[in-house]
C-alpha cells in the first residue's frame, strides 16, 4: 500500500452501449427503423406479434432530439406495460414533432427471449441526417 500516492479517479470506456442505425429513404422512415432496431436490442422482433396499439408521441427542439424522445417513448411503453412494438408507422413528423402508432405485444416469457435490459436511450452522438439520397437515425443506447 502507497500512503504517498493522491486520492485519484480514472474513467474507463466499456461495452455497454449499442449504436441503432436506421436507415430509409424518408426522415420518418428512418424513425421507424431505429424503432425497429430497438425492438431488435431487446428480443428478436419477429417474434413479436402486431396484436395491440399504441400511440406514441414525441417532442423535441430539433431532429436528433424528436428521434431520442421517440425511442425513450417506446422504452416507457416498455418499462410500464412489458409492450415491444414490432410495426411502427408515423402519421405526423417534423424536427419538432413525431406521432405514431406502434404495434405490438406485451413480453411473453419463454417466447420472447430478453437479450439486452437497454437502461436508456442517450443523446450521445444522436444524429438524424440525409445522405446520398437516404435518411440515416442514430443512437446509442445504454444496455
Amino acid at each position: 500500500m502507497n500512503d504517498t500516492a493522491p486520492d485519484s479517479f480514472e474513467l474507463h470506456d466499456h461495452d455497454a452501449d449499442v449504436a441503432i442505425v436506421g436507415e430509409a429513404g424518408t426522415r420518418a422512415g428512418a424513425l421507424v427503423q431505429a424503432a425497429r432496431g430497438l425492438t431488435a436490442c431487446i428480443t428478436d422482433p419477429a417474434a413479436v406479434r402486431p396484436a395491440a396499439a399504441r400511440r406514441v408521441v414525441a417532442e423535441g427542439t430539433g431532429a436528433g432530439d424528436v428521434l431520442v424522445n421517440w425511442l425513450r417513448a417506446l422504452l416507457d411503453l416498455y418499462n410500464a406495460e412489458g409492450f415491444l412494438g414490432s410495426e411502427f408507422t408515423l402519421a405526423e413528423y417534423s424536427d419538432t414533432r413525431a406521432a405514431g402508432e406502434a404495434r405490438g405485444e406485451a413480453l411473453v416469457p419463454g417466447r420472447h427471449a430478453v437479450l439486452h435490459e437497454v437502461k436508456g436511450v442517450t443523446w450521445h452522438a444522436a444524429v438524424l441526417h440525409e445522405k446520398g439520397g437516404r435518411w440515416f437515425a442514430r443512437v446509442i443506447v445504454d444496455v
